[in-house]
């Protein structure tokens, strides 16, 4: 079982109990609690290297530990917040509080663009932290416990709402009327299960060979389309640095490479480049397995079971079989992901410290340059992380909150409910720091 140590401040610790069940049945968790930045450097050092990955509290240890070292030496995942539980905190106040001014309510950590006009009076939005703060590093961005104190005393505010859960203690020993916005149990099952995915996909030995096992739909397995199959193939290889040896069967053709190369080439398996560029270049579609192991011929088994779980699929799929009977898949299918002239490893470095897997923020660059868009809704930009739709929200909410993207509501003819959110990235940005 996995060995994943918990980081969070002392105040937090209760609300993330509420899932160690849920977490023990998985893996082994042993919880460091930490009670100021310092404290929490210590931890780090004196225990990373006991631990197979790395559990925070929130996004505010996460960078700092990102801040002070430059990097976090295991795979690593912090609880974070979403629309549903800043809704539901809106909701638990007006509740707890009947008739309450929320104009007189302050949010002091809000990282995801809400649409106030939808639950508020015009006039009556809640306060919220500077902006100015967003562009501050970690470090000094969280504010003094005497920001706290002065804004209540100053007679603005009748009620706090405090992602904070380290000035908890010191709200309640001032007597200032507070609510700790914390993760709901749903959001933190997902991260919890998202740094899992992580750590077994992190398994797979760098050296172990690999098999890819490519294959056409028997109503369309005729000699033409596998002659056409086979030199797209070749085409799609010369394009990609010739990174796998091709070898032909009479009902399908293996490509063989070693499993560094195909993380590398799937940035840390989140899309198969050779699908997109199958997907486009043929008129039917095209089933890929890839198999991992120290022997050949178990690779070659894993990716027979791969190729079984991607004929399942009615497009252009992939999917990869480790040793570990771990399946990682469906991988992309869209073909948003081809590159005509550049290659993936030519996509220009992005920030370290924004939160975001690279992997998926190289993948958007990616698809921005073939489709020449810098505006997505979260639905549309899903579909090419091959993420669900609220898990790809939070990505482009963690680029609004760090003034890496705009957003905007868009309506639509005869639309009801809540307008569609379209993000705006800012590349040049992005790519320039």
């Amino acid at each position: 079982m996995y060995k994943i140590a918990v980081i969070t401040s002392e105040y937090s610790l209760h609300n993330i109990l509420k899932i160690d069940g849920y977490m023990r049945k998985e893996c082994k968790i042993t919880y460091l609690p930490y009670s100021f930045p310092e404290h929490l450097q210590i931890l780090y050092q004196e225990n990373i290297s006991d631990f197979d990955g790395l559990l925070f509290g929130g996004a505010h240890p996460y960078n700092l530990l990102l801040e002070h070292f430059g990097t976090i030496e295991k795979p690593a995942a912090f609880f974070t917040m979403t629309s549903q539980d800043y809704y539901r905190i809106v909701a638990k106040i007006a509740i707890r509080y009947p008739g309450i001014d929320f104009s007189r309510v302050y949010f002091d950590f809000v990282n995801l663009p809400l649409d106030y006009t939808a639950i508020f009076q015009e006039g009556h939005y809640p306060l919220t932290l500077d902006r100015a703060m967003d562009r501050l590093s970690w470090t000094t961005r969280h504010p003094a416990p005497e920001h706290y104190l002065k804004l209540w005393n100053s007679g603005k505010v009748d009620l706090i709402v405090t992602r904070y859960s380290s000035i908890e203690g010191f709200l309640s020993k001032h007597n200032i009327r507070h609510e700790l916005l914390l993760p709901s149990v749903k959001s933190m099952k997902e991260t919890f299960q998202g740094l899992l995915t992580r750590l077994a996909s992190g398994r797979i030995q760098e050296s172990v060979s690999c098999v890819g096992i490519v294959s056409l739909p028997k109503s369309h397995r005729t000699q033409e389309n596998t002659a056409l199959l086979l030199r797209r193939l070749n085409a799609c290889n010369q394009r990609l640095g010739k990174l796998f040896l091709i070898y032909q069967h009479e009902d399908h053709i293996e490509l063989n490479t070693s499993a560094s190369a195909l993380r590398t080439l799937t940035q840390e398996y989140s899309f198969c480049p050779v699908c997109s560029y199958l997907n486009r270049s043929l008129a039917f579609p095209v089933y890929i397995g890839w198999g991992f192991h120290k022997w050949i011929a178990e690779a070659h088994r894993n990716a027979e079971r791969a190729l079984t779980k991607a004929t399942q699929e009615s497009a252009t799929t992939a999917y990869i079989a480790t040793a570990d009977n771990i399946f990682i898949g469906p991988l992309s299918s869209s073909g948003k992901y081809v590159q005509d002239d550049t290659d993936l490893s030519q996509v220009q470095d992005v920030p370290a410290n924004i939160g975001i897997s690279k992997a998926y923020l190289q993948q958007i660059l990616a698809a921005a340059k073939e489709s020449e868009e810098t505006s997505f809704s979260a639905k549309s930009l899903s579909k090419i992380l091959g993420l669900s739709t609220r898990n790809t929200s939070r990505i482009l909410n963690t680029l609004v909150s760090g003034n890496y993207a705009d957003v905007r509501n868009q309506y639509t003819a005869h639309q009801r409910g809540r307008p569609t959110k379209i993000y705006t990235i800012d590349f040049h940005k992005l790519t320039s720091e």
